[in-house]
C-alpha cells in the first residue's frame, strides 16, 4: 500500500509540480488520497467511528492504566 501511495503522489507531482497549485487540488487522485488519509485533527469523526475507540483513547490520554486493562 505504501508503494502505491508514493507512486500516486509522485505521479501527481510529475503532472503539477511540487508546489501547491489550484489545478492539483481538483485532481481526482489527490482527492482519493485525502479521503483515505483524512486529517484526524480537522475531522475527528473520521478517526473515532465508535464510542469504544473514543473511550479507549480518553483512558490512554488521561489515566495511568496499562494498555491491556484498557483493551479489556
Amino acid at each position: 500500500m505504501t508503494n502505491s501511495v508514493i507512486k500516486t503522489v509522485q505521479a501527481i507531482e510529475a503532472d503539477y509540480g511540487t508546489v501547491n497549485c489550484k489545478e492539483a487540488t481538483n485532481d481526482p487522485r489527490l482527492k482519493a488520497l485525502q479521503r483515505r488519509f483524512s486529517d484526524p485533527v480537522g475531522r475527528p469523526e473520521k478517526v473515532y467511528k465508535s464510542n469504544r475507540l473514543r473511550k479507549a483513547q480518553r483512558l490512554l490520554d488521561n489515566t495511568n492504566l496499562p494498555k491491556y486493562k484498557i483493551a479489556e
